[in-house]
């Protein structure tokens, strides 16, 4: 373990994977200490509502894209039926009483084409979002496609019934609809007749968890945390520049997104540059697969990019974000660079520093790897070997191994909420809210993190507080 301060604008603590190694061997001693649970009570997870969707995901046994995305649907059909009778029953014998020609042209026409048509959004791949129709009824130069200032001029007593279409259900009530479909699907598979057994306890494990009463959710930032991850990534990319500023040849690249073959062209993402894209063919492009890495070092040679280091940053380096780095992030990078695919055609797209350009130009290179890889142990010569870059762990905040217990505690409850049916039957069964977790399945979380860290020997940095580690 070493201090780096130089050049920094904040004092930082350097871990290698050994220091690491001994920070989990401190967690695994405080979840296998009976003096440690004496001290502090057993542990059990109070449930709230963030848990309640994902319970039902369990019983279900769905995925949680899968599950997203029937609820996304659930949204837009519910709020369609009530369009729908708004249109027919409300707009469309309004039209016939006001003269809004010149300043929503399009209201009129907009209505009829709808009805005369019998327009069925979701025979649409992607149906449409109910807010953006009723927008295209109010554009023009008045109302500028804001329905709710249209309405408010011709028809304010429909106000109120036009927010109700486009707010969104609360979650309780999507989740609700969700289940009522669910049951009328499950009925028309079965023609009618009675249900099997297992659909029957099924639904009743469905209700069960749709009527358990669960605390508050504890709130969340306004941005959803987002800001304090943003900052890391800025601390993150301050100390990889004051570190590596005396060499021309190396550049740090931050964030560095992955992407397509072909489409180099620098654009957009969430309003911020891809200044940074490593192109790969497609196939290797995968549902779940890391599609931005927070920073990389590298060093330009010619016309090509060596990748030395790869880095990632979380606001608190608690052992489910290292977890997550190091198994689907390093996993993601190990499938890429596997591939000699990859390597032979692949592209690293930079672009060129320039602020005054609202699409800047940029340079592209061939992809290559270090040598030799900071991560083998291997002495050999005689064979050729993948080489990978070095894995690095950048952290605003490190807890205490005590605190880190506690909250692998935690995560392991959450994993087990959302994919072992027979832990969310028990759950529902005993009515308490509670979830002890097994011991054994938390120490064999850590073991595996213990595993995984030998297996990547990672790099770790995180503030020096030289009080050590935070609770």
């Amino acid at each position: 373990m070493q201090d780096k301060n130089d050049d920094v604008s904040f004092a930082v603590k350097v871990l290698d994977s050994d220091a690491l190694e001994n920070y989990v061997h401190e967690i695994l001693q405080h979840l296998r200490s009976p003096d440690d649970a004496q001290q502090r009570g057993p542990y059990q997870l109070t449930m709230n509502e963030q848990h309640r969707p994902k319970m039902i995901r369990a019983i279900l046994g769905m995925s949680k894209v899968e599950f997203k995305q029937r609820l996304r649907e659930l949204q837009i059909q519910y709020q369609w039926k009530l369009a729908d009778d708004f249109l027919r029953h409300q707009l469309q014998p309004l039209i016939f009483t006001v003269d809004v020609k010149d300043s929503a042209p399009n209201l009129s026409s907009g209505i009829q084409n709808y009805l005369e048509t019998k327009q069925d959004p979701f025979a649409q791949q992607q149906p449409p979002l109910v807010a953006k129709f009723f927008s295209t009824l109010a554009r023009g130069r008045t109302y500028q496609g804001k329905m709710e200032h249209l309405l408010k001029e011709i028809a304010p007593n429909l106000l109120n019934k036009y927010r109700e279409i486009v707010a969104d259900l609360s979650e309780h009530d999507l989740l609700q609809q969700f289940i009522n479909q669910h049951q009328k699907q499950q009925h028309q598979q079965h023609g009618g007749e009675c249900w099997h057994h297992d659909d029957d306890t099924m639904q009743q494990l469905l209700q069960q968890c749709l009527t358990m009463e669960f605390v508050q959710a504890p709130p969340e930032p306004l941005d959803g945390g987002r800001s304090k991850g943003r900052q890391g990534e800025v601390d993150l990319q301050s100390y990889l520049t004051a570190l590596h500023s005396i060499d021309d040849s190396v550049r740090v690249l931050s964030p560095v997104w992955i992407r397509p073959l072909g489409a180099h062209k620098i654009k957009s993402n969430n309003n911020k540059k891809c200044k940074y894209v490593l192109e790969v063919p497609s196939q290797y492009i995968q549902t779940g697969m890391t599609n931005e890495f927070d920073a990389m070092i590298v060093r330009l040679q010619g016309d090509t990019v060596t990748i030395e280091q790869v880095w990632d940053a979380k606001a608190t380096l608690d052992p489910s974000s290292i977890h997550d780095i190091l198994y689907k992030k390093v996993s993601s990078l190990r499938s890429l660079l596997t591939a000699d695919d990859v390597l032979s055609s692949g592209k690293f797209v930079i672009a060129k520093d320039d602020e005054n350009s609202a699409v800047p130009s940029s340079d592209v290179y061939n992809i290559q790897l270090q040598l030799p890889c900071s991560n083998s142990t291997s002495k050999s010569t005689t064979t050729t070997t993948v080489l990978f870059p070095k894995i690095g762990l950048f952290g605003s905040k490190l807890p205490s191994p005590r605190a880190a217990a506690r909250r692998l505690q935690v995560t392991v409850c959450e994993v087990l909420l959302e994919s072992n049916r027979e832990i969310v039957e028990t759950v529902l069964k005993e009515n308490t809210g509670k979830l002890p977790p097994p011991t054994d399945m938390v120490v064999r979380y850590a073991t595996q993190l213990l595993t995984r860290i030998r297996e990547v020997k990672p790099i770790v940095v995180v503030p020096d507080l030289k009080g050590g580690a935070s609770e």
